[in-house]
């Protein structure tokens, strides 16, 4: 995934999700439901490990991980009522693992 957003030249103000994010929301959502995860209701921590093969920001990604597990029910929400953390670093592994942890 290259650019995560634009801006928005039409209509309104903000940010718009560029082709390349929405192609990775559908793929991701697809590979998410295949899972089958538990839905978290309490508040969790959030580990995101990343493919060490790519290039590019790891904070960059962090919002688009979050942003499908709220849309897919995962998580209630990414607000810190419900994410009591969010670790993220790079890894030997398949574009990324995400590990959700619920707090005790």
């Amino acid at each position: 995934m290259n650019a995560a957003y634009l801006n928005n030249k039409g209509k309104g103000r903000g940010r718009i999700a560029s082709p390349e994010l929405r192609a990775w929301r559908e793929e991701a959502g697809w590979q998410l439901k295949a899972q089958h995860p538990p839905k978290f209701v309490n508040r969790v921590t959030v580990t995101i490990e990343l493919d060490e093969r790519r290039q590019g920001d790891a904070d960059g990604r962090i919002k688009c991980v979050l942003d499908i597990l709220v849309e897919h029910q995962v998580i209630v929400d990414d607000r810190k009522k419900y994410v009591k953390g969010v670790y993220i670093g790079w890894a030997p592994v398949d574009e990324c693992v995400v590990t959700i942890e619920e707090c005790l």
